[in-house]
């Protein structure tokens, strides 16, 4: 069973997906949770403390940060394909947190200012992974940025299409691994 502070980030994230940041009350947060309100201030504070935690709490950038930094002596194309079915699962299993944060990021820009160190932070981790690997010969030489940019926007776009755009019946593995073929085939060093 989920403990007490687990069950308000979830009723939190449930929440401010559902009405906003904004329109999203304690009240309504703590009656989904199943709690008083006041056990809700008890573990973060006020809105703005649950919102913080919640950021914290499904960020992506720890778990691509240690996968980046173990991968020197591997192949490209097993690191990446790693890396892209890694990266696409979390980022589906947060595609809640995602959309309602590019959302509401531009509603309340002082709630969300340090948002974008979490994608920047992957964006600098896979650049400087490509980086080197244009230095060992590996990869083309071109813009890491550029195209640590092109790799996270295809991930980036299935989630925030997700119920706009058509379902595709692909097993997410598979998905991935399509991205980073398509992704690998114009940047691996064939020579």
């Amino acid at each position: 069973m989920a403990d007490t502070r687990d069950l308000i980030l979830e009723a939190g994230l449930d929440v401010f997906s559902e009405r906003g940041f904004q329109a999203g009350t304690i009240r309504a947060i703590a009656d989904r949770a199943g709690v008083r309100e006041i056990t809700v201030f008890r573990h973060f504070g006020s809105k703005e403390g649950l919102l913080a935690e919640i950021l914290k709490q499904k960020s992506v950038a720890h778990m691509t940060a240690t996968l980046l930094q173990h991968a020197a002596d591997k192949p490209v194309e097993e690191v990446l394909k790693e890396f892209g079915r890694r990266y696409l699962q979390q980022m589906l299993s947060r595609a809640k947190l995602i959309r309602f944060v590019v959302l509401e990021s531009e509603n309340n820009p002082e709630l969300f200012g340090n948002v974008s160190a979490v994608p920047g932070s992957v964006h600098r981790d896979l650049s400087q992974y490509l980086e080197s690997k244009m230095k060992d010969g590996s990869v083309r030489q071109g813009s890491p940025a550029a195209l640590a940019q092109v790799l996270l926007s295809m991930f980036f776009a299935v989630v925030m299409g997700k119920g706009m755009l058509p379902t595709i019946e692909v097993p997410v593995d598979h998905l991935a691994d399509l991205f980073t073929n398509t992704f690998m085939f114009g940047i691996l060093n064939n020579e």
